[in-house]
């Protein structure tokens, strides 16, 4: 159902808020408390024991309540994620009337109004129908699909055209062999070292689960038969939606000032772009450190390796896959679609293969996968940060990721290995002359409560939340500390996929506040705020993140979204302003960017850039600037 299918992974990370003033304000996710539930044994045995699952869901539901009655915490995204946690519990004790509330003050916090008039249309079908017949019935089954239909059709299609793509792409993929596989799988290792206590979190993913597949997987062909004839009714009044990015592009001549870009990411494949590579001439591919820098064959950048120790190579390492490259780039790219609300040949694809997947398949399809979207993201960065720029030259930095479902433990080695990951490599930008470093990631503490709660590291949940933020505090501090070292660089960073608050989760480099930092949020073609897109006070800058072509490894195109594509367009741009005017300090560059940025339609917030009138904006500032400047320096200025 909308908003209910909370994954494992998301059900580490709820919180649980509060309204009043006179409550304990909460302003960071690192201030909730950390609670655990006695519990042992097997996923599937706790899965189908009703009575423990109703226990357990008792003692949810009152620390949840309670928690509610505590705290002040007036971030949307999490408040939202709170309340539908609450409405699973309320639905599983059958309070029907809390569950329309919550569904109610759910649509109270959402400011996208696709998902206001869509929060809660499955749900809401499925209480109608009990009104008057039995779960599991034909009867039951038709009067939720005519209840589900009706809802649809009382709404403008051109309003909810990506909700119902999207639906009728999940309910493509239902299956529920697979999904317990999957729970059971990265569920058990909390289970099996949490010494009899897990996070509460664990608990709620189970119970969520079964939610899920009792009440909605259940009925996926009832909802899908109501999405398709919506959809065949109203596919043709679909309108063709504007491109605004196209008038506003800028291509450089080969002309001006050489430009170093810095690709902090998965890696990079260095033969898909030979004319726009940062040469390190004293280095050769030798396998020996020519330089005596530390670094071995550095010729078009540097890389580290999963213990972040110094290593070299621009891809990551393929490990033993199961499947051809050529059949991950096709279901990475459907998987993208299915995430976005398009309706693609390879989305289909992925549905077809998901629908059908065996759960022993399950794991190898997952790492595969898992392991094929990190091995294309930098290429595909890459290729934006440098499209339509002759003068730029990429030096590639790699950060290397475990795959596997069950990551090894963090360790107090990698940590202090990551700090000095963090100077070294600001250091080799500054050395190189790097001055734009685009930053498509971003690292939050909850990553590290995970892990040592799934491999039962320290004594209880306040000793891991200790460690956890003494390490993320730690690295976060390390990483601001050697961005600020380096004034002459403009960092550009994604603000996050997660369609939540970066300060609040607490995310870096997306929260950190500096004057040669910008953090970027996603549009799409139209300038309009992505249903991904994460946001934050300091986040104003947004740019096309919305199926965005670009390379991968071995030259081919396709499109990606998110706001790891948002973030190579401003450093794009940055760039070609450095090419008009290379005298141009960071924020200067962001000074001109925001000035010439044009206002969203849906608020003044977002500022849309404009690329052709910030690079012009830049080359007026130059000594020596005519009106012949900018037809030396652009292919067309339109």
């Amino acid at each position: 159902m909308k908003n209910l299918i909370v994954s494992a992974l998301a059900m580490l990370l709820i919180v649980t808020p509060a309204l009043s003033q006179t409550k304990k304000k909460i302003t960071s996710a690192d201030q909730l408390p950390r609670r655990t539930i006695a519990v042992e044994g097997k996923v599937m045995d706790i899965y189908h024991d009703d009575e423990l699952l109703d226990e357990m869901a008792a003692t949810l539901y009152a620390n949840y309540t309670s928690d509610l009655e505590t705290f002040d915490l007036q971030d949307k995204s999490t408040l939202i994620a709170y309340y539908n946690s609450l409405m699973i519990l309320e639905f599983r004790n059958e309070e029907y009337d809390k569950v329309k509330a919550r569904i109610a003050s759910i649509k109270l916090l959402q400011d996208r109004e696709e998902e206001k008039l869509t929060t809660g249309l499955t749900i809401s079908a499925y209480m109608a129908a009990l009104k008057e017949f039995e779960p599991g019935t034909e009867d039951f089954e038709a009067a939720v699909g005519a209840s589900y239909l009706k809802s649809l059709e009382a709404l403008p299609y051109e309003k909810i055209e990506k909700y119902v793509i999207s639906s009728r792409n999940r309910y493509k993929t239902v299956n529920k062999e697979v999904t317990l596989s999957s729970i059971e799988t990265q569920l058990q290792p909390y289970i099996d070292n949490g010494q009899g206590q897990v996070m509460e979190q664990i608990v709620g993913a189970i119970i969520s689960t079964k939610f899920v597949i009792e009440n909605n997987f259940s009925l996926a062909d009832t909802y899908l038969q109501a999405l398709d004839t919506y959809y065949e009714k109203n596919k043709a009044q679909k309108v063709a939606k504007v491109d605004i990015w196209e008038d506003r592009e800028a291509t450089l001549k080969n002309h001006g000032s050489t430009v170093n870009i810095a690709i902090w990411d998965a890696g990079v494949d260095t033969n898909v772009f030979p004319d726009q590579l940062w040469q390190n001439e004293g280095e050769k591919a030798n396998g020996k450190d020519d330089d005596a820098n530390q670094f071995v064959d550095d010729i078009h950048g540097i890389a580290f390796d999963i213990h972040n120790s110094r290593t070299s190579g621009g891809l990551q390492e393929e490990p033993k896959l199961t499947y051809s490259k050529e059949q991950l780039l096709r279901w990475n790219k459907g998987s993208m679609d299915l995430r976005s609300g398009l309706m693609t040949q390879e989305a289909e694809e992925l549905q077809v293969k998901v629908a059908n997947l065996k759960p022993e398949e399950a794991k190898a399809f997952q790492e595969d996968l898992g392991w094929f979207g990190l091995y294309v993201h930098g290429t595909h960065v890459a290729g934006i940060a440098l499209k339509g720029n002759p003068k730029a030259r990429m030096l590639y930095t790699r950060l290397s990721y475990e795959t596997s479902l069950l990551p090894s433990a963090p360790t107090e080695e990698k940590h202090l290995a990551t700090i000095k990951m963090f100077e070294d490599m600001v250091e080799y930008w500054k050395k190189a002359g790097v001055q734009v470093v685009n930053i498509s990631l971003r690292f939050s503490p909850g990553a590290y409560e995970a892990l040592l709660n799934m491999h039962g590291i320290g004594k209880d949940q306040e000793e891991r939340k200790a460690i956890a933020f003494r390490w993320f505090n730690a690295e976060k501090n390390a990483l601001e500390k050697a961005f600020k070292n380096a004034p002459e660089i403009l960092f550009v960073c994604g603000a996050g996929n997660e369609a939540n608050d970066a300060d609040f989760a607490n995310y870096y480099p997306a929260s950190l506040v500096l004057p040669n930092l910008l953090t970027v949020g996603a549009v799409d073609s139209e300038g309009k705020k992505t249903s991904f897109t994460t946001e934050g006070k300091n986040i104003t800058i947004f740019a096309n993140g919305y199926e965005v072509e670009s390379f991968v490894p071995g030259g081919s195109k396709i499109k990606f979204s998110g706001t790891s594509m948002a973030s190579p367009n401003v450093a794009n741009l940055a760039a070609k302003m450095l090419v008009a005017n290379p005298d141009l300090k960071p924020e200067q560059v962001i000074s001109l960017m925001k000035e010439t940025a044009t206002v969203s339609e849906e608020t003044d917030d977002i500022k849309l850039i404009h690329p052709r009138r910030a690079i012009e904006a830049a080359l007026k500032l130059k000594k020596g600037y005519s009106a012949s400047s900018i037809d030396q320096l652009l292919v067309s200025t339109k």
